[in-house]
C-alpha cells in the first residue's frame, strides 16, 4: 500500500511560486515538506526572474535527489512566466507568417532557454483552432483559424521543442478554440457535432499524436458530442480514456489543465476533482489548490479499490519514462548562455515576417497624438513601444495610455486633445489574459478609438487582430504579438508605410 501511495504521489504537480519560495518562511517549509515526503512528482513553476528560478529549481532537485520534473507555460518563450529570457512572437504571429521553419527554430530556441532553467516540460504548443473571434482566452495564442495551418505549425513546434530536449504538450484537448467563455472563470460548452470535431478541432491533435508529441493537456470544457453528461472533458473517462487513449491511440503523458481554474473549482471540491481526473485517465493533476487533499483522495480511493494497481503503475510508468527522457538529453549550458544573442535575432526575423501592413500615408500631420489602448494599468508594453517610437520619430508628439478603468476626467482630457490633433497613431495592446474574461475594448476605449480613426490615422495592433476590423485607417499594421521583437519590427513597418 505504501509503495502505491508513493506512485500515486507522482501524479501530483502543485504550483511553485519561486519568488515566494526564495523569501523562505512558511511557504518554503510547505514546499520542502512535499519534496521530503515524496508527495509530488514535480511542480508547475511560476514567478521569479530567470536567475531566481534557476537557483530555486536547482536547490529543489538536489533536495529530491534529482527525481522532480518541472513544467511551465512558455508558449512564446520563458518570458511568458520568467523575465530575463528571449521574448518570441506569439503563435498566431508565427502562423500568419506561413513559415513552419521559423516556428521550428523558435520552439527549439525556447527549449534551450527552458532547459537552462531546469524546466523540461513546456505546456505548449496551443493546438486549438481559433474559429471564434470572440474567444476571450485563446486568440493570438493559437496559430490561427485554419485547421491545416494550425496542424502544420503545431507539428513544427512539437519537433523543435522535443529536438531541444523539452517535452512538448499539445493543448487544450479536444479543442478550446470555438468558445466564448474563459475556462479560468466558467465552464465553456462546445456544441459542435462529432463530424465537425473530427474535421476541425481534433485534426492538430490527431496529427501531433501520430508524430510523437509526448504529452497532451485536457481542457476544462464540456463537449456534448463526446460526453452528453456535461462533465468537463478533463474529468471525463469517455474523452480521456475512450477518445484520447483508445480511439486516437495516445500513449504519452496526459495532464489536466490547471485544477485551480474556476471551471473546476466552482463545481467540484479539490479531492473530488483530482479523483475524477485520475479515474478519467489523466496521469498528471496540475495545480490542485490543496495537493495534500488531492493525494488523500487518490490514496483513499485506491484503498477502497476504486481503481486497480495496474492503473497506478501505468501512470507512474509514463511519468517515469518522461523524466528519464528529459534527463537523458545532453545539455551544453555554456553554449546556451552564449546563444541568447542568436535567439534575439531569430525572434526579430520571425517578427518581421509576421507583420501585415495595409495602406499608405504621405505623412503624419501635426500636431500628432499617439494613443495606446491597453487591457490593464500594469501592462508594460505601451511604455516599451513609446520608447521605440520616440527613438524613430523626429518630431513632437503627444501621448496617452487609455485603460479600461480610466476616469471621466481623463476621458474628457483625451477627447479634447484628440479633437485638436492633426493625425493620430492608435496602438492596441489587448491580448488574452487568464481570468480577464475578454479580449475586447471597454465602451470608453471604443469611443475614443472611433474618434481617433476619423482622423488621418495609423492603427497598429499588438494583440487581438479582430479588434476594429471594420475600421478604415490610412494605415493598418497587425503584428499579432506584443513581444519586444514585434514592437521593434512595427516601427520598421511604420517607417515604410508613412513617407
Amino acid at each position: 500500500m505504501i509503495e502505491h501511495n508513493l506512485l500515486l504521489a507522482q501524479s501530483i504537480f502543485p504550483r511553485l511560486n519561486c519568488n515566494q519560495y526564495s523569501a523562505a518562511g512558511e511557504y518554503r517549509d510547505g514546499i520542502d515538506r512535499l519534496v521530503d515526503t515524496g508527495s509530488v512528482g514535480g511542480f508547475v513553476v511560476f514567478d521569479g526572474d530567470v536567475d531566481v528560478v534557476r537557483k530555486v529549481l536547482q536547490g529543489l532537485q538536489e533536495r529530491a535527489g534529482g527525481g522532480l520534473l518541472f513544467a511551465a507555460d512558455c508558449e512564446d518563450g520563458v518570458t511568458m512566466r520568467f523575465p530575463g529570457g528571449t521574448e518570441f512572437p506569439s503563435m498566431m504571429a508565427l502562423g500568419r507568417s506561413g513559415d513552419v521553419a521559423a516556428t521550428y527554430s523558435v520552439a527549439r530556441s525556447i527549449a534551450r532557454e527552458m532547459r537552462a532553467l531546469g524546466i523540461y516540460w513546456n505546456f505548449a504548443p496551443v493546438a486549438d483552432i481559433n474559429t471564434n473571434p470572440d474567444n476571450p482566452i485563446i486568440n493570438i495564442r493559437s496559430f490561427g483559424e485554419d485547421a491545416r495551418l494550425v496542424t502544420d505549425h503545431v507539428h513544427a513546434y512539437v519537433r523543435g521543442m522535443q529536438d531541444g530536449g523539452v517535452i512538448a504538450c499539445a493543448k487544450h484537448f479536444p479543442g478550446h478554440g470555438d468558445t466564448s467563455v474563459d475556462s479560468h472563470r466558467e465552464l465553456p460548452t462546445i456544441t459542435a457535432d462529432r463530424r465537425r470535431l473530427d474535421n476541425v478541432e481534433l485534426l492538430p491533435f490527431r496529427h501531433a499524436i501520430r508524430n510523437g508529441v509526448k504529452s497532451v493537456m485536457v481542457a476544462h470544457i464540456a463537449v456534448s458530442a463526446l460526453d452528453p453528461s456535461g462533465t468537463p472533458v478533463s474529468l471525463s473517462a469517455p474523452v480521456v480514456t475512450g477518445l484520447l487513449r483508445n480511439e486516437l491511440g495516445f500513449d504519452g503523458l496526459t495532464v489536466t489543465d490547471a485544477l485551480d481554474m474556476h471551471a473546476i473549482t466552482k463545481n467540484y471540491p479539490v479531492g473530488e476533482a483530482a479523483l475524477m481526473a485520475y479515474e478519467a485517465g489523466c496521469d498528471v493533476l496540475a495545480l490542485p489548490d490543496d495537493p495534500a487533499l488531492a493525494l488523500e483522495a487518490l490514496t483513499g480511493a485506491f484503498a477502497a479499490r476504486r481503481f486497480k494497481a495496474g492503473r497506478v503503475k501505468a501512470s507512474s510508468n509514463r511519468i517515469a519514462a518522461a523524466k528519464k527522457w528529459a534527463s537523458a538529453y545532453q545539455d551544453d549550458l555554456q553554449q546556451v548562455s552564449h546563444s541568447r544573442r542568436g535567439h534575439d535575432v531569430i525572434a526579430l526575423e520571425a517578427a518581421r515576417r509576421t507583420i501585415q501592413v495595409t495602406g499608405r500615408m504621405r505623412k503624419l500631420y501635426p500636431p500628432l497624438l499617439v494613443l495606446a489602448i491597453a487591457d490593464s494599468e500594469d501592462n508594460p508594453k505601451p511604455e516599451e513601444w513609446f520608447g521605440y517610437f520616440s527613438a524613430w520619430y523626429p518630431g513632437e508628439a503627444g501621448g496617452a495610455v487609455i485603460t479600461p478603468d480610466m476616469s471621466p476626467d481623463d476621458r474628457s482630457e483625451i477627447l479634447g486633445r484628440l479633437a485638436a490633433a492633426g493625425s493620430v497613431i492608435l496602438v492596441l495592446f489587448v491580448k488574452p489574459r487568464g481570468f480577464a474574461g475578454t479580449v475586447g475594448l471597454s465602451d470608453d476605449q471604443r469611443r475614443i478609438a472611433e474618434d481617433a480613426l476619423a482622423k488621418p490615422a495609423v492603427l497598429a495592433s499588438f494583440g487581438n487582430p479582430y479588434l476594429l476590423r471594420d475600421a478604415e485607417p490610412n494605415v493598418r499594421i497587425d503584428t499579432f504579438s506584443a513581444s519586444s521583437a514585434s514592437l521593434a519590427a512595427s516601427i520598421e513597418a511604420l517607417s515604410r508605410a508613412v513617407k
